[in-house]
């Protein structure tokens, strides 16, 4: 999991604060697990979920009603900010 922090648009003071508790590897990892439920297009409503390992982005889909679980892992491109 993760914890975010946000601040209002163009408040450089709050945004320079905020810098100092930044996680590189770990915004880098949500933004890949947000970008893969984005490109299904999915919601809550959906049983799919994506984590991040290193270099790897795991994906996991369900199918309750047929009791199918489909597991998928890529590798992620190079420069992505490796999760320790």
């Amino acid at each position: 999991g993760c914890v975010a922090v946000e601040c209002r648009v163009g408040d450089d003071w709050v945004a320079e604060l905020l810098a100092g508790i930044d996680d590189a590897p770990s915004r880098a990892a949500v933004e890949a697990e947000r970008a893969f439920l984005a490109e299904l297009g999915t919601g809550c409503s959906l049983p799919v979920g994506a984590y991040v390992d290193g270099d790897e982005l795991i994906g996991f889909l369900a199918r309750p009603e047929v009791g199918r679980v489909l597991i998928r892992s890529v590798a992620l491109p190079v420069g992505h900010k490796r999760v320790r």
